[in-house]
C-alpha cells in the first residue's frame, strides 16, 4: 500500500498532506507516530468521561482535533471537531454518540495504519 492509497483509507486529504510536509518520507514519519499519541489522548478522554471532567473532555478532543487535522486525517478530524464543538460551551457531558463516533473513526485510522506497517514490512 503507498501512502497516498493508505490516506485514501484513512478518508484522508493526501494533497493537503503532501503540499504541508513535502514528502511522502516525512508525511509516513510523523503517520506513524499517530498511534502513539492517538492512544494517549483516547485513554485521557475515557478517564475524563470517567472523571465527569467536561473541561478535560473538551481539551482531549480538541488535542484530536488538532493532531487529526495537522496530518490530514479528515474523517478523524470531522469526528474529533463535532465532539469538541458539542463540548465547547464547557456545560455539556460529552455526547456519547459523538464518543462512539470519534472512538470507532479512531479505531478505523488505527486498522488501516497497522495494514500499512504490515504490508511494508512483507515486501
Amino acid at each position: 500500500m503507498t501512502i497516498k492509497e493508505c490516506y485514501l483509507r484513512l478518508d484522508g486529504d493526501y494533497d493537503d498532506i503532501m503540499e504541508r510536509l513535502g514528502t511522502e518520507k516525512l508525511v509516513e514519519r510523523f503517520m506513524l507516530k499517530f498511534p502513539q499519541e492517538g492512544e494517549r489522548q483516547m485513554a485521557a478522554l475515557h478517564e475524563a468521561m470517567e472523571n465527569e471532567d467536561i473541561e478535560e473532555c473538551f481539551k482531549v478532543a480538541h488535542t484530536l482535533k488538532g493532531v487529526s487535522a495537522n496530518l490530514s486525517i479528515t474523517g478523524l478530524y470531522q469526528k474529533a471537531s463535532a465532539l469538541t464543538e458539542q463540548l465547547r460551551p464547557l456545560t455539556n457531558a460529552p455526547d456519547p454518540k459523538l464518543v462512539i463516533a470519534l472512538k470507532e473513526e479512531y479505531d478505523h485510522v488505527l486498522t488501516v495504519l497497522q495494514d500499512y506497517v504490515d504490508e511494508k514490512e512483507e515486501v
